[in-house]
């Protein structure tokens, strides 16, 4: 069995008790009403890797045990830990269950990658909103230049597949005039 990577493995039992006791005491933090979302995922974060290192222990010590008064401690830990996690988990509200399965899964949503429409939505968002700044910049008074947000924006596009304003627009025209066709028989969408 490999090193877990919440930390080295459990060894005996009273390395499985002691998980179980720093589980608990993450269960009852989680518990706590109104927790940040921070705290929150910080919180199960810790049940996760305990919850792992518990079960990932108990296997370990199950096959490794020797002496019925061990099996049986064994047995004791595991019904706790158990009766813990059922009884817990089944309060748990849908944020909970999100934010775990989030976690569990390694976060993995988050590192998505890509497409050149998601690239050219955002340029073209971020051009807006150097414009609006700009603006901004000119009501206030500010205005000594006041293209320079725009000018970091397109140096910032141009990274990504060498992107301008006026591209971009041009790609989002033409998706919007795809959006907005009749779906009728005319030239200007010739569906038929």
């Amino acid at each position: 069995m490999s090193e877990m990577e919440g930390g080295p493995k459990i060894q005996d039992l009273d390395d499985l008790e002691d998980r179980l006791t720093v589980f608990e005491s993450v269960v009852e933090e989680l518990r706590a009403e109104h927790l940040v979302l921070s705290q929150l995922e910080m919180f199960m974060n810790q049940y996760i890797l305990l919850e792992d290192a518990i079960y990932q222990g108990a296997e370990f010590l199950n096959i490794s045990l020797r002496y019925d008064e061990d099996r049986s401690k064994l047995e004791e830990l595991s019904e706790k830990y158990s009766l813990l996690t059922a009884d817990y988990q089944d309060s748990w509200s849908d944020q909970y269950w999100s934010i775990y399965e989030y976690i569990r899964s390694g976060y993995k949503k988050d590192k998505k990658e890509k497409g050149k429409n998601d690239i050219i939505k955002e340029v073209s968002e971020l051009q807006d909103l150097a414009i609006e700044m700009n603006k901004k910049d000119v009501k206030i008074g500010e205005g000594k230049n006041e293209k320079k947000a725009l000018k970091e924006v397109d140096e910032l596009a141009k990274q990504y597949d060498s992107s301008t304003l006026l591209q971009s627009s041009a790609c989002i025209d033409e998706e919007k005039k795809k959006q907005s066709c009749c779906h009728r028989c005319c030239k200007k969408c010739s569906v038929f």
